[in-house]
């Protein structure tokens, strides 16, 4: 452990094991040799303890984010992710949306709602982003899981409905979860506290 207040940990593997990685991520293994430009998503790295004492299966997964082709303070209309992205699943038009084979989870936030939406309570103030999940609880695990399953949070965001030309959002960028607060009570949802990780306080 590197430091014990974040409980980060460093790993030191065996140099026979670089031609492995050289063979199977050629442009991160020059990345890492001559830092420069990220060549996208980093792999996933995966520890899983086997029967045997001591011993782990271990892998690398390939992953495609979304946010690697979004421009951070851009509007983005869900017509326009639609076309770029490929997408005909008809739940982008909900608030938490999974786009099929990337590693992102999508939220879709309009702080002031028209009166025949569900009055959600979602606030945004440059630090701290405060957000409301289904009532139905159904994708509340993208959002409190989204590190573990290796999928970034991305925010799509505006005051109201109009705002921005063909009712689109401000892409704020990555966010991270912090802590969530839920009711036994069906009808009342989720409550979620995120942080960005790409938005400066003076933007």
């Amino acid at each position: 452990m590197t430091n014990k207040k974040n409980s980060r940990t460093q790993l030191i593997w065996r140099a026979v094991f670089n031609p492995f990685f050289q063979e199977k991520f050629p442009a991160w293994a020059k990345f890492f040799d001559s830092p420069t430009k990220q060549p996208g998503s980093p792999p996933i790295l995966k520890i899983v303890k086997t029967t045997s004492p001591d011993n782990y299966r271990i892998s690398f997964e390939e992953t495609i984010c979304s946010s690697d082709v979004l421009e951070l303070n851009k509007v983005y209309s869900r017509e326009e992710l639609k076309e770029r992205f490929k997408i005909t699943d008809a739940t982008i038009n909900n608030g938490i949306f999974k786009p099929k084979d990337f590693s992102s989870v999508w939220l879709f936030v309009t702080e002031e709602k028209t009166p025949d939406q569900t009055q959600y309570k979602d606030y945004f103030d440059g630090q701290k982003f405060t957000f409301q999940g289904h009532t139905t609880k159904r994708t509340d695990h993208l959002i409190f899981n989204h590190d573990a399953d290796g999928n970034e949070l991305l925010v799509f965001y505006r005051k109201k409905k109009n705002e921005f030309p063909n009712y689109g959002f401000l892409y704020l960028g990555k966010f991270s979860y912090y802590s969530h607060t839920t009711s036994d009570s069906e009808q009342v949802p989720t409550r979620f506290i995120l942080y960005p990780l790409e938005v400066s306080l003076d933007e």
